[in-house]
C-alpha cells in the first residue's frame, strides 16, 4: 500500500480488502462541506485478481508474469482538483499525518505549497502562449519523435488458440452453463516515451470520462474508460454497465447508420439487458429491499471514437453496509466477468 510520502511506502501481504478496510478507518474524514470531490482519500487501482479474496472457490489459473501487485493505492493528505468544464481549481488539504492524526498547520503548509506551484505553472503557461512560433516548432518536433515510437502490437495468445477458446465458450453457452463470457488477451508493444506522454496523447485522441494515470514508481498505469463501475454518495449507490459498441464516423450518414445498427442489434441488446440484470442482483445483496431500480435500461452515449449502449442501476445501501464493503461485495464488475448460470453457483 502506498502513501504520498515516499518515506512511508509499505508493501503488505494478506487479504487486501481487510488491510484497506483498516487503513480507510484510520484516514476516514467526515464530509464537513458539500463538495463535488473527496477530502483527501484513497486513490489507486484494484486488480482483477482481488476476486480471489472475494470468491475463494474460483480457480487461480492466471500467472502473474508481470509481477505487479494485486492492489496499489495511495492515501493523500492534500490534492489539487481541476474542473475543466467550469474552469475552476480547488486546493484540498486535510492536515492528516501517516498515523491518522490531523494538524491545522500541516494543512495550511500544504495549501501554500500547492498554491505557489499552481501560480508558477500558470506563469509558465502564459510565457509559452506568448511564443506561438516556438511552441508550434516544439509540437512539430515532438510529433516527429513520437512517430518513431509507433510499433505493431503483439499478442500473448496465438490466433488458433484464441479461436479454440471461442468455440469452447460457445459450447458452454449451448449447454446452458454460461450466458456470456469475456475472452481477453494482452497486446504488447515497446514504447520509448513516458507513461504520462502516452496518457496525454491518448486523452487528446480519445477523451473518456474515467481516464486515469497512475505513477506507481516502478510502473505506470494508463486508463481510458467511459464506464462507471460504482458511484457512492451517502446511502445512494449507482452503477452504469456498458455493452454494445460501434465506431464513430466523420461522415454523418455513415455515423447514423452505425448508430441504427447498434440500437437494433438483438445481440447487443440482449447482452446489455443480461449484464444489467446481473448488476441489479449484485446491488440487491447490499441495498435495502425494494430500493434497487433501473431508471435507464438502454441509453446511447457517443464519444469521439466510439458509441455505446449504457444502462443505469441504482439503489439505497443498507445501514450496516459501508462504502468499502459495497465495493468489495460488488467486485469485480459483471461487465468484466460475464455471467454464469445461477444454478451452477454464484455469479
Amino acid at each position: 500500500m502506498e502513501t504520498a510520502d515516499p518515506s512511508t511506502v509499505r508493501v503488505q501481504y494478506g487479504n487486501p480488502w481487510k488491510v484497506l478496510d483498516g487503513l480507510m478507518s484510520r484516514y476516514e474524514l467526515l464530509e464537513e462541506l458539500d463538495l463535488p470531490f473527496p477530502l483527501g482519500g484513497c486513490f489507486g487501482y484494484w486488480g482483477y485478481d482481488l476476486k480471489n479474496f472475494v470468491e475463494p472457490r474460483l480457480p487461480r489459473n492466471a500467472a502473474n508474469d508481470l509481477e505487479l501487485p494485486d492492489c496499489c493505492v495511495g492515501f493523500y493528505d492534500s490534492l489539487v482538483v481541476f474542473d475543466h468544464r467550469l474552469g475552476k481549481t480547488w486546493v484540498v488539504a486535510t492536515g492528516l499525518a501517516a498515523d491518522g492524526s490531523r494538524c491545522q498547520e500541516r494543512a495550511r503548509s500544504q495549501v501554500q505549497k500547492w498554491t505557489e506551484m499552481l501560480m508558477t505553472a500558470s506563469r509558465n503557461t502564459q510565457l509559452a502562449a506568448a511564443e506561438p512560433q516556438a511552441k508550434a516548432g516544439h509540437q512539430s518536433r515532438s510529433g516527429a519523435r513520437n512517430a518513431e515510437h509507433a510499433s505493431p502490437f503483439q499478442t500473448t495468445l496465438a490466433r488458433p488458440e484464441f479461436l479454440s477458446r471461442v468455440r469452447r465458450a460457445q459450447a458452454y453457452i449451448r449447454a446452458g452453463d454460461i450466458y456470456q463470457v469475456n475472452l481477453s488477451q494482452r497486446l504488447e508493444a515497446p514504447y520509448a516515451g513516458s507513461g504520462w506522454e502516452l496518457f496525454d496523447r491518448l486523452s487528446a485522441v480519445s477523451p473518456a470520462p474515467f481516464a486515469a494515470y497512475l505513477d506507481c514508481r516502478r510502473f505506470q498505469l494508463v486508463s481510458s474508460s467511459p464506464e462507471l463501475f460504482l458511484r457512492l454518495s451517502g446511502a445512494h449507490i449507482q452503477t452504469r454497465p456498458i455493452k454494445g459498441t460501434r465506431p464513430r464516423s466523420s461522415d454523418p450518414t455513415r455515423d447514423a447508420q452505425l448508430t441504427y445498427e447498434l440500437q437494433t442489434s438483438a445481440k447487443e441488446m440482449a447482452e446489455l439487458v443480461m449484464i444489467t440484470d446481473l448488476l441489479r442482483n449484485d446491488l440487491g445483496k447490499i441495498c435495502e429491499f425494494g430500493s434497487v431500480q433501473v431508471p435507464e435500461l438502454v441509453r446511447l452515449e457517443r464519444y469521439p471514437q466510439v458509441q455505446h449502449l449504457v444502462s443505469t442501476v441504482e439503489g439505497r445501501l443498507r445501514r450496516d453496509v459501508t462504502h468499502f464493503a459495497a465495493l468489495a461485495s460488488s467486485f469485480p464488475g459483471g461487465s468484466i466477468t460475464g455471467a454464469k448460470n445461477p444454478s451452477d453457483g454464484d455469479h
